[in-house]
């Protein structure tokens, strides 16, 4: 409901920036220490939205942050940063589960050079207690000695306590399309 409040987003930095910037143009103008209280209110308001952006990790936080490790996880050859973030319940576009799933990519992991991971897009809020797929995601991976490959992802995940967000299943997708391609994996 109040994700806004600990996301840091820019939109809110430049609000409370043009409020500051206005603040100081009336103070210039009329030389009120008023001005000067209202500009410390602002710089003030700025310093405790930083903290409550870092301090506390919203779900869309929390699933991006994951993201990112499983890339770095893939990256980095650490397969197990990349299947900790897996539910138990995973199920890859081939229909493999965890177990499969990670006996394949133990056996692949070497022709992946590098996975790249950007423009996270999101459709709605997370909530626990309900599946979410609403984020959409778009990578690339450049294999060893082969092209780049990008695609869009749109993952779903769950949330389990003690564990929080995990992927349960996923969908790779053309590029700025919804249009599923085939089992990779």
């Amino acid at each position: 409901m109040f994700d806004w409040l600990f996301e840091g987003l820019t939109t809110v930095y430049v609000l409370l920036a043009a409020a500051l910037l206005g603040f100081f143009f009336i103070y210039w103008q009329y030389r009120r220490k008023a001005w000067l209280y209202a500009m410390a209110v602002v710089v003030a308001l700025i310093g405790l939205y930083w903290l409550l952006d870092r301090l506390v990790e919203t779900d869309r936080e929390q699933i991006q942050r994951k993201v990112d490790v499983m890339a770095n996880g893939l990256r980095t050859h650490n397969l197990d940063a990349v299947f900790e973030h897996l539910s138990d319940d995973f199920r890859s576009p081939q229909g493999r589960d965890k177990k499969a799933l990670r006996e394949e990519a133990d056996r692949q992991i070497n022709r992946v050079a590098q996975v790249i991971v950007w423009d996270f897009r999101w459709d709605s809020r997370p909530e626990p207690g309900k599946e979410y797929d609403g984020l959409v995601f778009s990578f690339k991976v450049r294999g060893v000695g082969a092209d780049d490959f990008a695609f869009d992802c749109r993952p779903v995940f769950v949330y389990e306590p003690g564990k929080g967000w995990l992927v349960k299943r996923l969908k790779i997708l053309k590029p700025g399309t919804t249009e599923e391609l085939p089992a990779l994996f």
